[in-house]
Formats: structure tokens, C-alpha cells, sequence
């Protein structure tokens, strides 16, 4: 919150009524007027996850994202229909046709490509655009993928009249600070929530070769 950032992400584990107890401690702790999020990676099965999302329906968490196995469509519709909390899949998807049975099925509110896992920048916007034609938002998922990712990630951002936010992770990652030479997306480059589009040729990144080959000589 001291960085900027308007908004964070809660990770879940397998104990669900723990999950409930940090839910709940984190929006006691931030206030009303930071968004949260919840990502299970699918960590619980289709009768766990509205047993979490009915117990945090009242603290305003935006979305709960990948709760359950993402090859469980059924259950991504069962579970829409009873959550109190919107939920968010796409980062296991690989094109844009993959998504199309949860948007055209309103299972989904938030749909998360990830640029380097589907198919590129092109069925990125793909995605985003098809999402935004079902109501949906466009929220890239970046993870812990490196300068590439997050570069190219922040240029769909610019260009999707549907984009709802894009994560930024805190963690530090060479991945992310070593591999380019002047790094874009970083936690500490966060103003007021935002973050800048890198300038320049192609993504606006030039990739430290020399950094690369050590790496892959360790």
C-alpha cells in the first residue's frame, strides 16, 4: 500500500477455513478501499470453493480466480451460479476458442490470458477482444514470468478498452530485473497505482544477451 498499489492478490492453500481466517484478516487490515483478489490455482474441488466464496462474500473481493481444475467447465458454470464472488480463469487456456464456453456460458468475469503460454501477442488481443464482447473483463496474467512477458503485457493493457487491471508482483526475479537492460513492470516503478509503457522499438526493451548466456551457462 506504502508502494502505490491499489490493489493485492491473496494466494490460497488447501485449508479452506484458514483461507477464510487470512480473507478476512487481510480486509481487516487494508480497509474498504483496496481491492482484493484470491487466486486458488484451482487448490480446491467444486464443493470447496463455494464454501470460501459464500464465507468472503461480504468483504468486496473482486474475483477469485482459477478456483477450481480449469478442466472442470461444468463445474466453472455450477459454481458461477451459486458464488457471491465473481470469478476469473484464462492463464491454463491457450487460444481464444478455449475460452469461448465459459464467456458465451457467463462463467467468467475476468479473463486472464498469459501472452507467453497463448499463442503470443496476436491471440492475446484475440482473447481480450472476444472477452470484451461477452462483457467480460480483460485482466492479463503475468505470474512469475519475466521482462518479456510483462513488457508485451503492458502494451495489450494500453490497447484493450476492456482491461480491468494488470498484476505486478513484489517478489523480486532476475528474470525480471537482470534480463533487460532497463527493466519495465517492476513493483518499485508502481506511481499512483499505474504503471508506464515502455517506449521504443518492438516491445520498448532491448534484452541483455551477456546476462542470458550466463544464465544458461550456470
Amino acid at each position: 500500500m506504502a508502494l502505490g498499489f491499489r490493489g493485492i492478490k491473496l494466494k490460497t492453500g488447501a485449508d479452506v477455513n484458514a483461507e477464510i481466517r487470512r480473507a478476512k484478516t487481510l480486509r481487516a487490515h487494508v480497509g474498504p478501499d483496496i481491492t482484493i483478489m484470491v487466486d486458488g490455482n484451482y487448490i480446491f474441488d467444486e464443493y470447496k470453493a463455494p464454501y470460501f466464496t459464500n464465507a468472503v462474500g461480504d468483504l468486496g473481493i473482486l474475483w477469485f480466480e482459477e478456483p477450481i481444475q480449469p478442466e472442470n467447465r461444468n463445474g466453472y458454470l455450477r459454481l458461477a451460479q451459486r458464488s457471491p464472488v465473481a470469478l476469473a480463469a484464462g492463464e491454463s487456456e491457450f487460444t481464444a476458442h478455449d475460452l469461448i464456453d465459459l464467456l458465451a456460458a457467463g462463467a467468467i468475469q475476468y479473463a486472464q490470458p498469459d501472452v507467453t503460454r497463448c499463442g503470443g501477442i496476436s491471440e492475446s488481443l484475440r482473447v481480450a477482444m472476444v472477452a470484451d464482447a461477452f462483457h467480460v473483463k480483460y485482466a492479463p496474467h503475468v505470474g512469475f514470468s519475466g521482462a518479456i512477458c510483462v513488457a508485451a503485457s503492458l502494451h495489450l493493457s494500453a490497447v484493450s478498452p476492456n482491461l480491468s487491471c494488470m498484476e505486478c508482483r513484489v517478489t523480486p526475479s532476475a528474470f525480471r530485473e537482470e534480463l533487460v537492460r532497463t527493466p519495465v513492470g517492476l513493483y518499485t516503478q508502481v506511481k499512483d497505482g499505474c504503471l508506464a509503457i515502455p517506449e521504443g522499438p518492438g516491445l520498448g526493451v532491448e534484452v541483455d544477451w551477456k546476462r542470458v548466456d550466463r544464465y544458461l551457462d550456470r
